[in-house]
């Protein structure tokens, strides 16, 4: 994503810290570039997880990023709906991301994702620990992931729905009559 602030990356550096001080291992790969990257950087290394970390720069291959990934964090602190996290539902990823706006719109808490306050680095580190901890919840999560992307927001399905409400706009619109 991009490195700006709304995008809550530093909250998911700082999940990321506490899991270390758990005792998790794990290796995060932090794709995307912006105004805040040397800051991300600076904060990676202050927390200890430089080591830890990958900053790969913008992907232009989504999905073949995303296989390469075992679950998918989208921290943000503002997102109106985020086609990101719908690639990830497509790749049948465990998804842990926050309770803004579009995020909420899309994934059910606990049913095909975690949804956690946004800014809160703790909650956010106890659902990813979640994930780590029970791998047969995570694939449950996943595949409830992948259906929903699949039946929700496929491109025919869009599609369709998108003519429907413009046929129902189309039907009810009456011009105004020109005034002689």
């Amino acid at each position: 994503g991009r490195f700006v602030e709304k995008k809550g990356f530093d909250v998911m550096l700082r999940a990321l810290a506490i899991l270390m001080e758990r005792g998790y291992d794990f290796k995060v790969e932090l794709a995307g570039s912006g105004e805040q990257e040397k800051t991300l950087k600076r904060l990676a290394k202050q927390l200890g997880l430089a080591e830890r970390m990958h900053f790969p720069g913008w992907v232009k291959e989504a999905q073949s990023f995303l296989e390469e990934v075992d679950i998918f964090c989208l921290p943000s602190l503002h997102e109106p709906f985020g086609i990101v996290l719908l690639e990830a539902m497509a790749s049948k990823l465990p998804i842990v991301t926050t309770d803004t706006e579009g995020p909420v719109e899309i994934i059910t808490h606990e049913e095909d994702g975690l949804i956690v306050p946004k800014g809160d680095a703790d909650a956010m580190a106890d659902a990813l620990a979640r994930l780590l901890e029970n791998e047969d919840y995570a694939r449950g999560l996943a595949s409830q992931a992948l259906h929903r992307a699949r039946t929700g927001y496929e491109m025919d399905r869009i599609c369709a729905h998108m003519t429907s409400v413009l046929d129902g706009i189309v039907s009810h619109y009456q011009p105004y009559a020109a005034a002689s």
